[in-house]
């Protein structure tokens, strides 16, 4: 058996790929690829991988660059003590403490988004999920509302990219160039904001000026935040009302007992979490399921098979906001969990909050309401046609 994630097979069903491969009960050595790759399928593989920073290193250095990501990824593609420092400088923002401060305004946002589209027919992407998440981080950033569709235009450039030249069969110096001048116009943007900030503000920026940061990494660091962030929101909040709207059951559950809506989060991050993989490099000779891995190869770990793993999730296939435990492998595992992974969660809870405060009625418009992303190595919505009717 053959495995392909850029094969136009692989992007029309990927979980029944991804579930065909976790059947063979081991990884999957890549040969037709630029670098020797090893995917593994099962969720106790990608855990295993993804919780020892000791025997699996994050730094892709030279492969990072050739992905067009460059710096972008500072915090995903780095080890200890290098990682430990930098989150360090910045964790604490991302804390429910320092979050609580924003709880308001992301409220305030999705009220005024919420009424502006209300009964009409909207792109819930670009029209709701877009607009709040880069205006939450805005306030982090010092994005204004005018600056929101250009670093929309930045994140959806890199998103296209992200992960895929790890799959290559042959070198693309296009996707390196598109990515470089992304990154530089990005890097620019910051500089700006950063040069021009008022450093007594109680936001991000000024963390990052306070911080031992250099000042090159603080703009790398800002450009990470705001790629990581965006996307990965936009995505969420995207597919969680899409599966509310696929699974009208769940979503009257949902107004019943609003406390779900937590758990009706986490399944979305189950089920469709954004990163279907993400990859670390082997630090000496080991074996993963009977499959030798050698020094320096790459690990694909596939989280959105992992979350669909039978002998963790029972019926794992199946959308349910109840499901208890939920362990899903959505924001990774150990020193590079997810640092944003709670400031998304408030995003996605005040939006749905606000649905069952209306009692919303949801819908999809149109032969053609929901448009995938073109990077299948992402489940992402660019598109979805929907009216949201309050009450």
């Amino acid at each position: 058996m053959t495995f392909d994630p850029l094969s136009p097979e692989f992007a029309q069903t990927p979980f029944e790929h991804l579930s065909a491969m976790r059947a063979t009960g081991k990884p999957y050595v890549h040969t037709n690829t630029l670098k020797r790759l090893v995917s593994v399928f099962s969720y106790a593989d990608c855990e295993a991988v993804l919780q020892d920073h000791e025997k699996w290193s994050s730094d892709r250095g030279e492969s990072v660059r050739k992905a067009g990501l460059g710096d972008a990824m500072i915090l995903l593609f780095d080890d200890p003590p290098e990682h430990t420092r930098r989150r360090n400088a910045v964790k604490r923002q991302f804390m429910p403490a320092a979050l609580a401060g924003m709880k308001a305004a992301i409220e305030s946002r999705v009220a005024n988004l919420l009424s502006k589209a209300n009964g009409k027919v909207i792109d819930f992407v670009s029209e709701i999920a877009a607009p709040l998440t880069i205006s939450t981080i805005g306030l982090m950033l010092s994005i204004e509302e005018d600056e929101i569709a250009k670093v929309r235009e930045w994140t959806e450039k890199l998103a296209r990219i992200d992960g895929v030249a790890n799959f290559l069969h042959h070198p693309d110096d296009w996707m390196e160039q598109a990515g470089s001048a992304t990154l530089n116009e990005m890097a620019d943007f910051f500089s700006a904001k950063i040069k021009s900030h008022r450093s007594q503000r109680n936001d991000l920026l000024s963390v990052l000026l306070a911080s031992e940061l250099s000042r090159d990494e603080a703009v790398s660091m800002a450009k990470f935040i705001l790629h990581a962030g965006n996307e990965t929101t936009t995505n969420l909040l995207s597919q969680l009302l899409l599966l509310l709207i696929e699974h009208p059951d769940q979503y009257a559950r949902l107004k019943i007992a609003p406390e779900l809506a937590s758990g009706a989060i986490d399944e979305a991050l189950r089920l469709r979490g954004s990163f279907r993989e993400t990859e670390r490099v082997a630090k000496l000779d080991c074996e993963l399921s009977g499959v030798k891995v050698r020094k320096g190869d790459t690990v694909v770990t596939w989280l959105a098979s992992g979350n669909r793993d039978h002998s963790v999730f029972v019926e794992p296939d199946r959308f349910d906001i109840a499901r208890q435990p939920n362990r899903h492998l959505s924001f990774a595992r150990g020193i590079h969990t997810c640092l944003g992974n709670i400031l998304a969660k408030s995003e996605a809870a005040a939006f749905v909050g606000a649905l069952i405060q209306h009692h919303a009625t949801l819908e999809l418009v149109g032969d053609n309401a929901v448009r995938w992303s073109d990077n299948p190595l992402m489940s992402g919505v660019t598109k979805l046609d929907v009216r949201i009717t309050l009450k």
